[in-house]
């Protein structure tokens, strides 16, 4: 009795033994946060000088009760570092999709020569690691971005980091200043994808309370490039003000 006995405690003792070794085999090592964030900034560094000169073809919906109110498609075109023009070749719908659109494109077109006010850096943001996930079947670090300042052009929110090469997937959330005392909430995602062997933002939903008209909902998506030595649609720089055109589009 005593043998068997002795032997039942050395097997759940094993037992136990063989649990504890697979849990700490199980755990995960702690993120290195400021790792992460030094990878992500040369990446992106680095990811700037593979820009090349491009034109995208880029269609906008904008959306209201799940309904498209409007459609338009524009060519955009970019030569580094900071120039960006852009044409309107279609608009179906009502008149307001395209105010919208050329509202974003010109802002769009003015923040490319202010870009480093907007990069995701130190200079902008405290990061924080929240977790890992996978996103489109890629291991992503979960990254809480919260602005330095507050800003039209910053977000606070989440972006989805490759684990494997320090890669931007996405982000998602709201500028950590209401761009326009119209807008009551507003939420942005943006995704980001290799074209030709540029990073760039593949596609943009922006999701708006607006005041008085209720929610919108504008869309982008990159339908097709072309790369090489892009003339731009427009010799002069267009100006505009640093506003939402969600916001300003109800004014």
């Amino acid at each position: 009795m005593r043998t068997t006995s002795t032997s039942r405690i050395a097997q759940a003792a094993t037992f136990v033994a063989i649990l504890a070794a697979a849990g700490v085999a199980g755990a995960q090592a702690p993120v290195d946060a400021d790792n992460v964030v030094s990878q992500l900034e040369q990446v992106q560094a680095e990811a700037r000088n593979t820009i090349r000169p491009y034109s995208v073809t880029r269609e906008y919906r904008l959306i209201k009760d799940n309904k498209a109110e409007s459609q338009v498609t524009a060519e955009v075109n970019f030569v580094p570092p900071h120039r960006k023009d852009y044409q309107i070749q279609a608009s179906t719908g009502s008149n307001q999709g395209s105010k919208v659109v050329k509202k974003v494109l010109e802002h769009e077109s003015q923040m490319t020569q202010r870009w480093t006010e907007t990069a995701i850096t130190r200079d902008n943001y405290h990061f924080s690691v929240l977790r890992k996930e996978s996103l489109r079947g890629r291991n992503c670090f979960v990254l809480q971005l919260t602005p330095k300042r507050e800003s039209k052009e910053l977000i606070s929110g989440l972006a989805w980091v490759d684990a494997a090469t320090f890669r931007i997937m996405r982000v998602s959330g709201s500028p950590s200043k209401s761009p326009s005392w119209w807008i009551k909430r507003l939420v942005i995602t943006l995704e980001y994808g290799d074209v030709e062997g540029m990073w760039l933002q593949r596609s943009t939903t922006a999701q708006a309370e607006v005041r008085v008209v209720g929610q919108r909902t504008l869309t982008s998506r990159d339908l097709s490039y072309r790369t090489g030595e892009v003339v731009a649609a427009n010799s002069a720089p267009r100006r505009s003000r640093p506003a939402t055109a969600l916001a300003s589009s109800v004014n």
